[in-house]
């Protein structure tokens, strides 16, 4: 503090969280990213994907219905070799939901990130066990707290929840009810 009216200090509220600044992670990709990048591209070319970067990694953003038919192509394609489903992330945009495929080649030692979206109203995808089989938990997963449909999976059965819950926990619609502290 100064006794120098012209430069005061200004107050803070009593108890005012401070924001802390974080740096953001550059997006960029290495020499062995961009050569993974543009094979994703020249392959998976007639399947209309949007190509972005997330940090350190290619992103391939693809139509619903050419899910299927890319991550096939991502698993059997020997230049990419997307051996290892790493997991199935769900991210609800409230009008819409995305879904996050992140997967690694072990061999090629290489990752990537598959996406696509789905509607409130459809609330469905296809199921990528066939190509995948540890998919099968995680579409479990986002089916029990997102209410998503995958097509094809035989095991819809409740994995996080009981039989019988209403409703969808994971939505950011979803009401929670206030609680008291006992």
């Amino acid at each position: 503090m100064t006794d120098d009216p012209q430069h005061e200090e200004p107050a803070s509220a009593p108890n005012a969280p401070r924001r802390q600044e974080r740096p953001q992670a550059v997006a960029s990709l290495d020499k062995k990213g961009e050569a993974l990048a543009g094979v994703l591209q020249e392959i998976l070319q007639p399947y209309q994907p949007v190509m972005t970067i997330a940090v350190n990694q290619p992103v391939v953003k693809v139509p619903l219905e050419h899910l299927v038919k890319v991550a096939e192509l991502l698993k059997e394609d020997p230049r990419l070799d997307f051996d290892y489903f790493r997991c199935l992330a769900t991210v609800d945009y409230l009008e819409f939901f995305e879904l996050v495929y992140p997967l690694y080649s072990t061999k090629l030692k290489h990752q990537a990130l598959l996406k696509t979206t789905t509607t409130y109203e459809l609330s469905s995808a296809p199921s990528l066990i066939s190509i995948w089989p540890a998919a099968e938990w995680h579409e479990r997963e986002s089916h029990d707290l997102f209410g998503v449909v995958f097509d094809g999976n035989p095991n819809l059965q409740p994995l996080l929840l009981y039989e019988g819950f209403e409703g969808y926990p994971g939505r950011k619609s979803f009401p929670f009810h206030d609680y008291e502290d006992w």
